[in-house]
Formats: structure tokens, sequence, C-alpha cells
């Protein structure tokens, strides 16, 4: 989902900074007045499922196959994270952690993902990204619409904001769909469920 906004050559990333932060504030104030704010979406297993083909499969794959044409010690903060619980290091050899990464179940994974989902965008729930903080400044955003990016009906509606959800940033190699056991499904269940209770899945 986020390599699908990514795409889109007119959105820009916020990051918020002691001078823009009480700035932005003031800006969503003014333009929920005159526009609704909507909330893209994707159901939490569909999502963790995403990650894990993209960092644990594609990305590892490329990492090897293309390394001489990346820059060294290109891996992701999001599979760092990972490296203390499958026995990996900064310093572990670039084959070493591509073999590692892609050996590594989707059991594996969501069980290394209960020590670090907040840690990381990618592994938080989506419910998070309504909340800002910069030192002594909070609030929250409140959205008019929830919008499941994989629904269909969703394409329809975005198109009239010119967003084209076909467009992608990065794009998993593997389709073949995973099956979720129950273990590992009662651990995204509890770590995503505000996603899960907030988009009523």
């Amino acid at each position: 989902m986020t390599s699908t906004l990514r795409a889109q050559s007119y959105f820009y990333t916020y990051k918020p900074s002691a001078k823009n932060f009480a700035a932005f504030m003031v800006n969503i104030a003014v333009s929920r007045k005159k526009n609704q704010i909507w909330m893209l979406y994707r159901d939490p297993v569909a999502r963790i499922k995403s990650f894990y083909r993209d960092a644990f499969h594609t990305h590892p794959k490329r990492m090897l196959n293309e390394r001489e044409s990346l820059q060294s010690n290109y891996w992701r903060a999001s599979q760092r994270l990972f490296f203390p619980h499958l026995g990996l290091s900064n310093q572990s050899d670039d084959t070493e952690i591509s073999e590692t990464l892609t050996s590594t179940s989707f059991e594996a994974m969501v069980s290394g993902l209960r020590k670090i989902w907040w840690k990381d965008a990618h592994l938080a729930p989506q419910v998070f990204q309504l909340y800002f903080k910069y030192k002594a400044l909070a609030f929250s955003i409140k959205p008019d619409i929830y919008l499941d990016i994989e629904n269909p009906d969703t394409a329809l509606q975005l198109s009239t904001k010119d967003i084209d959800v076909s467009k992608k940033k990065n794009c998993s190699e593997a389709k073949t769909d995973l099956v979720v056991k129950p273990e590992s499904l009662v651990v995204l269940k509890t770590i995503y469920s505000e996603d899960f209770q907030r988009f009523n899945l």
C-alpha cells in the first residue's frame, strides 16, 4: 500500500519538526472544514504477508543478484530488526543474510514480529498513522472515510482524486498465497487488534 502512495508524483512524505509541526496541525484543521479526510487501509494479515514476501524473498534475492549495482550494506531497517532473532548482525555477510532471510518461514517471521512490531512503520498497526507527536505537541486525526485499498470499489473512488492504485513503487515477485497457521493468526490478530476493530474486519 505504501508503495502505491509513494508512486503518486504529487504526494510527499511529511516529516514533523519543531518548526513545521504546529503549522501542519493548523493545516489539517483548516483543510478538514473544506474536504473529507480519507484513510486507506489494508487487511492486516494481507499486509504482513506482503511484507514477508518482499522483505524475506524479493528484496534479499535482488540484493544478492544485483549487489554490485547497489550500495553496500543495503538492508532495510525493517529487515535489520529481525537480525537478532535470526542469529544475524549488521556485520553478517550479505550472502548469509540473504540466505537466512529467504529460508525463514512465515511462522518464524511472525514469532520474531511479536518482539519488534512497534519499531517500524511497515510493521506497526495502521491506526498508528492517525497519531502524531513531536516532543510536547500531539494530536490525532479522525478520518471521515476508511477505504480498503484491495476493494475494487476503492480504485474507482480514488480515481476521482487522480490516485492510480495500479502504480507500484515496489512490487513483490511471489504472488502465491501463504497459508497462515492458526497459532500465527492468533499472534497477528493480537498485534493488529486495533486495526481489525477500527476497520471492522
